[in-house]
């Protein structure tokens, strides 16, 4: 890859669409059930966590209840590459899904979810907006974005796997 090129990524604006579709997708509304009222959260949880954090699709189905650090605003997330936990901040809107999605106990799983499903739900919402992505574009996309927002390198390099 010569130095001008970029990676495989999904940019901030595809990723934006796929959110929005995942909140659309299975909202509960005539004719759905409570199982599409579930993805309606889950799904856009999934997509925000993965574009956020940088965290491959094991790190992320790993996720548990107590790695949410509210009051500071961090996922306190375990990467399994390395076995070190990286503190991830995180948005307001990201904890806030987390909270209407959650009720888990302290170490419990916030979604049961494994690595294959998260890639499917990627594929998915990528179908919809008529692109071919897969959750490594996600980790590219959002270290693009903050290397395009001035982010000194230094502190985009605290990424998993960055």
């Amino acid at each position: 890859m010569d130095a001008d090129e970029l990676p495989p990524h999904i940019t901030l604006g595809r990723y934006l669409q796929m959110l929005e579709i995942a909140r659309a997708k299975h909202a509960l509304g005539p004719g759905k059930d409570h199982m599409h009222a579930g993805r309606s959260l889950r799904d856009p949880l999934l997509l925000r966590l993965i574009w956020n954090t940088g965290g491959g699709v094991s790190d992320i189905a790993d996720v548990r209840a107590g790695n949410f650090d509210f009051g500071i605003m961090l996922l306190n997330l375990r990467v399994k590459k390395t076995r070190e936990v990286d503190p991830m901040p995180l948005e307001e809107g990201t904890l806030l899904d987390v909270g209407n999605f959650s009720n888990r106990p302290y170490g419990e799983l916030i979604c049961e979810i494994n690595w294959w499903q998260i890639r499917h739900v990627v594929w998915e919402y990528g179908r919809d907006i008529r692109i071919d992505v897969h959750p490594h574009m996600f980790r590219h996309g959002h270290v693009i974005h903050l290397l395009n927002q001035n982010v000194p390198i230094p502190i985009i390099s605290t990424r998993p796997g960055h």
